[in-house]
């Protein structure tokens, strides 16, 4: 297995491996081949196999950042091949004869008489390596769905659970050779025609195996009326005589996808009609989009009725009355949650359809947030089970305590502003999950965790350190200039090979390259203006707490401060920077502006007296809002830091603890001196495993484009 992935890939190349359960479940690992081919890797993909999966891996290299596997995914073409379902034998000895295509790399044994052939080729864009995969599939017979270069096959190596017992898949070297588009005397199909590469329209793809014929005779004497049990016998029947395995499971599946397909063409127009009015009818969708899509529908109407007639000896069928939508309300807040907790049972209601299909009776409005449903019957079963959630003690017992919290002021409140540091490079997410526990263990605040926009963090320090850590991995050439404005530009460039040389970093906000020399051809190819010198902030700084108080006070008045731009408008000039807690502008005409507020502020009587007043409270220990700074020695553990945080202390913009008023500072105090301190010392970072399963970038349950042979 080892020598199978290095001597078809580089080791930098990031591949697809995937793993079909026993249960049907196909899930995806996106990992470098290097990472690939390590023991701890294998070992696991030999556990899964033994377990019986069917382990199957991309034969094309993907984008570095790539999590998922489409044919834009694809970076490098490093293979072209042929899957080879039936007359193996014979095909291989006609493939070898005609002399139009060189001697394979790899032929791989899937199963008895199954194979796939594969050719290491280079000098190939994704258009040509599936036009020529068409050819050979058009020339010699192959399975006509193994042609995207997107495609996974079997996996030597592992065992083929497709067939009882099991038998294992093999791989035998004939040629070191890499090949070129010239080396390949098989025309070129860049349009599909008289085959198509999708499994669900065999039946109608001019090919004609045993597979096909079964799958039309199955589709025909269902339309015709015959019983399935009757059909579903027969098949089994003529499956067994062909020798194919388990071929009563192979008669229930084309049963079952038959009368599906047959079903869907046949179903009622009208209720599809009025189903989809209904949607269309929400709040906030267009009504005028609403009337077209009817109107597009309803002119169609006719036909179909006169199609309808002729079927049924001219015998129009009844129109179908249209359902009631039922939406599940929340009256209240404990209501709400209920319904939310509970939406994995109200999915799972099935109520049989007009062809006596089960199919799922819900449906979630995003809209209104709601869940509806025309069924009333589905709506009791939804309402009976929102109901024992309502009555679960537990669920009780967590709503009153969530209320008490809010009444006391301490309900959950958003986190704070969060980094995002982007995408990683291949093989780097062990290792930054490592830093993210080493920083938890020493008490830091902020965690790193994967979303759409990349990795995030709300701790600054440790935001840096990745990003430091992604530089020394891949160093990165920055573009200078205002990069802002040639974003479009930056996002199509590419080198002669159509790759993508630009790319943006999410952390510094700007544009780089992986290269000097790709910085130098961007800079070359695209005029980038002269990035605008930065305009100098000016700070409302307070220089004790009386003129914090009056800075409060005066907020409004900041707001009103205006001036007017070069284009004549008049924009406001002062607002609140969050992450400082401070007032800020870059006009410094403003800026003397709202000084002269403060200083005003300060000398009037009235404020004066109110100041007064609160440093006679600060003198019996009772101000409410006083902000005293701890001393800690040391970090405090998270159940004490939870403790200050029940008692109203809070981190300020220095990231350090104040406390409401003295009593509290000097109960806090003794807690912190009580506790047992952490020391400064780094904790060891723990040694980052690398197995298959942790290393999984992104699964999705796409079972298109793999290969069951």
């Amino acid at each position: 297995m080892r020598n199978f992935i290095q001597d078809n890939f580089n080791p930098d190349d990031r591949l697809v491996v995937a793993c079909k359960d026993r249960d049907g479940r196909f899930r995806q690992y996106f990992v470098s081949s290097k990472e690939l081919a390590e023991p701890s890797s294998l070992k696991w993909l030999k556990r899964q196999n033994d377990n019986g999966a069917n382990v199957y891996i991309g034969m094309n290299a993907l984008n570095p950042d790539a999590r998922q596997r489409t044919k834009q995914d694809v970076a490098a073409v490093r293979h072209v091949y042929l899957d080879i379902d039936h007359n193996g034998d014979d095909v291989l000895k006609r493939i070898a004869a005609d002399g139009k295509t060189p001697e394979p790399s790899y032929v791989v044994k899937t199963s008895p008489g199954k194979y796939q052939m594969l050719w290491k080729v280079e000098n190939f864009d994704a258009a040509e390596a599936e036009a020529l995969n068409r050819g050979m599939v058009a020339e010699y017979g192959a399975d006509s769905a193994a042609i995207d270069v997107s495609r996974t096959l079997r996996f030597p190596g592992f065992l083929n659970h497709k067939y009882d017992p099991p038998c294992m898949v093999t791989a035998e070297r004939f040629s070191d050779c890499v090949y070129k588009p010239s080396d390949f005397g098989v025309k070129r199909l860049y349009e599909y025609s008289g085959v198509t590469a999708k499994r669900e329209n065999r039946g109608d793809s001019g090919v004609d195996t045993p597979s096909h014929r079964d799958w039309r005779e199955v589709r025909k004497r269902l339309e015709a009326g015959e019983n399935p049990a009757v059909v579903q016998a027969d098949l089994a029947a003529a499956a067994r005589s062909r020798g194919k395995s388990n071929p009563e499971k192979y008669a229930e599946t084309t049963i079952r996808k038959a009368q599906a397909k047959n079903a869907i063409e046949t179903q009622n127009r009208e209720a599809w009609i009025a189903a989809r009015r209904a949607a269309r009818s929400m709040p906030g969708v267009n009504e005028r989009r609403e009337t077209k899509f009817s109107e597009h529908h309803i002119s169609n109407q006719e036909d179909i009725l006169k199609k309808t007639e002729k079927s049924n000896n001219g015998i129009p069928e009844p129109a179908q009355e249209q359902k009631p939508i039922h939406y599940l309300h929340a009256d209240d807040v404990t209501t709400r949650e209920a319904i939310f907790r509970s939406f994995r049972e109200v999915k799972e209601i099935h109520e049989p359809d007009a062809n006596g299909m089960d199919v799922k009776a819900f449906t979630f409005d995003r809209n209104k947030g709601e869940w509806f449903t025309a069924s009333q019957t589905a709506l009791e079963k939804a309402k009976a089970i929102i109901a024992e959630k309502l009555n679960d003690p537990t669920f009780q017992a967590e709503m009153a305590e969530r209320a008490a919290k809010k009444e006391q002021g301490k309900e959950y409140r958003m986190p704070e502003k969060s980094r995002i540091i982007g995408t990683l490079p291949a093989g780097m997410s062990e290792e930054i999950k490592a830093m993210s526990i080493a920083a938890k263990k020493m008490g830091e605040t902020g965690i790193l965790w994967n979303d759409k926009q990349g990795w995030n963090t709300t701790n600054e320090k440790l935001a840096e350190a990745v990003h430091q850590k992604i530089l020394e991995k891949q160093p990165r050439f920055y573009l200078e200039g205002d990069t802002f404005k040639v974003k479009d530009q930056l996002a199509a460039i590419k080198d002669e090979n159509e790759k993508h040389i630009a790319f943006y970093d999410k952390y510094k906000n700007t544009w780089y390259a992986l290269s000097e020399k790709n910085r130098n051809l961007i800079q070359a190819e695209i005029d980038i203006p002269p990035a605008a010198p930065r305009r100098e902030k000016y700070f409302l700084e307070p220089a004790d707490r009386a003129e914090r108080e009056a800075i409060y006070q005066c907020r409004g008045q900041f707001k009103d401060i205006r001036e007017t731009n070069a284009d004549g408008k008049e924009l406001k000039t002062f607002s609140f920077n969050e992450e400082v807690g401070k007032w800020v502008t870059h006009s410094p005409t403003a800026f003397e502006k709202a000084k002269s507020i403060v200083a005003e502020k300060m000398n009037d009587p009235a404020f004066q007296a109110e100041i007064a007043e609160k440093g006679l409270a600060k003198e019996n220990g009772n101000e409410p809002h006083q902000k005293n700074p701890l001393k800690i020695d040391g970090i405090p553990t998270i159940e004490v830091r939870k403790q200050m945080k029940d008692m109203g202390c809070f981190l300020d913009e220095n990231k350090i603890w104040v406390a409401p008023n003295e009593k509290t500072a000097k109960e806090v105090q003794a807690i912190i001196d009580a506790a047992p301190k952490r020391g400064n010392a780094a904790s060891p970072t723990p040694k980052a495993e690398l197995p298959l399963d942790a290393k999984q970038a992104e699964h999705d349950t796409d079972t298109s484009g793999y290969g069951e042979d």
